[in-house]
């Protein structure tokens, strides 16, 4: 029997894989996805085509962004419709080489946790019938929860080249006005305003095989998967733990060193030691978080200039517009406009 997957430290993250593939995915529908993407986080462009791990909220927000853009309420289920292995990266390679549908669910289970942080999925028999349920901090959006079943069902239709159907269908939110293309896609019975969101398909279905089973190949993912997990299971370094800790504290106060060493329960002198190992210092870091979220925060245009002063933990409003112009060249209200 394996072992439980190690306890991973770093929560609210999202596989960058998961999230090209939705600006893919976008992007082919006519949607400027990487535009809205710079809405939400000016920066992403530094860890959008890497293998690492992104803030969750990035996933549900472009999603939302989308919808509203285009006016059309099914982007979730459509983009769950079109799963492909590629698309959780190493997660779906791995279950695209196992021998049956059980092993490829043991799998998932096993490794959801390299594809994010979002929900956390459970399987139990109920009589003849497999149950499973996917599990999230909060109530999923209609978007996201119908992506996620949706894409569940495709994936599983492509690795056992069936058009095999669950018995029924869970979703928390309530049933949307037209559920036409819910019911040509899942071909059963569909549940809303459940207490879950998940699906149910005959226990007889474990035992389907798959069309690309390799062993081999299957062994040498799932020792690069181990080896993720750890990684997972290991604290962020120095940068990330302080810089996230910036942000949450900087629209209560502005933090100081002292602040900063006590959340990170470390000594002064030893935060001061490990920033120095990063060739920066705690006033030059705090500067360059500040910056960040001004840009992100006027990009957004969702606060005024005043409020952003206050939000960054400037005293006054020029102050604010002095740091800014340092390092950004131009004024926050000039940045503002061009974008």
């Amino acid at each position: 029997m394996k072992l439980s997957p190690p306890q991973k430290t770093n929560d609210n993250y999202i596989s960058a894989v998961v999230v090209r593939s939705l600006v893919t995915f976008l992007e082919s529908k006519g949607i400027n996805a990487h535009a809205l993407l710079m809405q939400i986080d000016p920066h992403i462009d530094t860890t959008l085509n890497t293998t690492d791990m992104l803030d969750s909220n990035v996933y549900p927000q472009l999603l939302d962004k989308a919808i509203d853009l285009s006016s059309n309420p099914h982007l979730g289920l459509e983009f769950g419709m079109s799963a492909e292995p590629e698309r959780w990266g190493v997660l779906g390679y791995i279950m695209s080489c196992c021998t049956t549908l059980n092993d490829a669910i043991e799998c998932q289970l096993r490794y959801q946790d390299l594809v994010g942080s979002i929900g956390n999925v459970t399987s139990s028999k109920k009589g003849d019938q497999i149950l499973m349920a996917w599990r999230t901090k909060t109530p999923p959006t209609r978007a996201i929860a119908e992506e996620a079943m949706a894409g569940w069902v495709a994936f599983s239709r492509w690795i056992t080249a069936t058009d095999h159907s669950p018995t029924a269908v869970f979703f928390s939110h309530a049933k949307p006005e037209n559920t036409e293309i819910h019911s040509s896609f899942f071909k059963c019975p569909l549940h809303f305003n459940a207490d879950f969101v998940g699906l149910s398909f005959p226990f007889a279905l474990l035992q389907s095989k798959l069309k690309q089973p390799n062993s081999e190949m299957r062994k040498c993912l799932e020792n690069h998967a181990e080896q993720k997990l750890l990684d997972l299971s290991k604290p962020k370094n120095i940068l990330s733990q302080l810089g996230s800790y910036i942000e949450e504290t900087l629209p209560k106060h502005l933090p100081s060193l002292s602040d900063a060493a006590l959340a990170l329960s470390l000594t002064n002198r030893t935060l001061q030691r490990r920033l120095s190992e990063e060739n920066t210092s705690y006033s030059e870091f705090l500067k360059k978080i500040r910056h960040q979220v001004a840009k992100r925060h006027l990009i957004q245009d969702q606060h005024s200039l005043l409020d952003i002063t206050f939000l960054l933990g400037f005293s006054e409003q020029s102050a604010f517009t002095r740091a800014f112009k340092n390092i950004e060249g131009i004024s926050p209200n000039d940045f503002k406009k061009s974008r």
